[in-house]
């Protein structure tokens, strides 16, 4: 095989992810019986040698990957980081998991502490430091749900076509009143997820259907604290609309109790869509939330497979899919 083919390639050629490849050749984690004999086809037809596994990672000096976060116990980015982690653990490197709670400062230090520990790569999934911090950095950065100009890559899901499949799913089963509750606007840190917003109310438009956003506030706090917020924003004006996109399950699980408490019938009265299909969402037996799938094992894969890109890869988008539940 020649010296120019490396785990990446591999992958590549077996349409997988080096994830994938890293356990097949290892003979670490479970690989389906189809996958593995492709990727075996793979490496018999490229004459791979067991040995040049560490060949992608050739320049890395301490095997360790930086990652921030706003909250790691927040249910997505709690199963984000699982993913993130089973994914370089196969390919013999540490994740170092630091949380920003959104805190400028705070994310400054943590920042300035991966550079001297000579991180070999950093995963920055918070949205707390302007544009022009992470410049500063040497070291190679790849962002989640964020775009940062002057070519940092990054990786997110298909959250306008998220926004589609809710407003496209909401209008199908009959509503004409939509109201998104999304989270506020912060323009200056270029937040990828503010597309759902987009994608939903031009579907509302397309359809002459009227639409409303409320923007609330998205702390990082327990549920309890959670529920709160959205009583207090949502007040009395569930009772003005049929349906309801929310920026996350948990949101929508916080509007079926608020609307539930305040004798509106779901989804007779009121039919509700979340958005990212975490595990809380996968073990929630009721109700069963109608939300929007964001693949987080698709994400992190992408995420490391563009950090250690030699192909200068600026963006990767994962699709999104409906799954429909008991509140529409």
């Amino acid at each position: 095989m020649s010296m120019d083919i490396n785990i990446k390639d591999i992958a590549k050629a077996a349409g997988v992810s080096i994830a994938t490849v890293s356990r097949t050749i290892n003979n670490s984690g479970y690989v389906g019986d189809a996958t593995r004999k492709r990727i075996e086809a793979v490496l018999e037809n490229l004459g791979y040698v067991p040995n040049m596994i560490a060949k992608s990672l050739q320049q890395s000096k301490t095997r360790t990957i930086g990652m921030i976060v706003p909250n790691s116990s927040h249910n997505f980015y709690a199963q984000l980081i699982y993913e993130v982690e089973t994914a370089i653990s196969d390919l013999g490197l540490k994740l170092f998991i630091c949380n920003s709670n959104n805190d400028l400062e705070r994310e400054k230090r943590i920042l300035a502490t991966f550079s001297e520990s000579r991180v070999d790569g950093l995963i920055i999934a918070s949205h707390t430091t302007d544009d022009e911090y992470y410049k500063k950095f040497k070291i190679p950065i790849v962002m989640f749900d964020r775009f940062v100009p002057d070519d940092i890559p990054y990786v997110s899901s298909d959250n306008f076509h998220g926004g589609e499949l809710a407003a496209q799913h909401l209008i199908d089963k009959g509503c004409r009143n939509l109201l998104h509750i999304g989270s506020k606007k912060d323009n200056a840190f270029n937040h990828l997820g503010q597309l759902r917003s987009e994608g939903f109310i031009g579907v509302a438009k397309k359809n002459n259907i009227s639409a409303k956003i409320i923007e609330i506030e998205t702390p990082f706090v327990e549920f309890t604290e959670l529920y709160k917020i959205a009583e207090a924003e949502t007040k009395d004006i569930l009772k003005n609309y049929d349906g309801v996109f929310c920026s996350n399950d948990l949101y929508a699980y916080a509007i079926y109790l608020i609307a539930t408490k305040r004798n509106l019938k779901i989804p007779e009265d009121l039919k509700i869509v979340g958005y990212d299909n975490s595990n809380f969402t996968k073990v929630l037996q009721y109700p069963k939330l109608t939300t929007i799938e964001q693949n987080c094992q698709e994400i992190a894969n992408n995420l490391i497979e563009i950090l250690f890109s030699e192909k200068n890869e600026k963006k990767k988008i994962v699709n999104v899919k409906l799954i429909k539940g008991t509140t529409t």
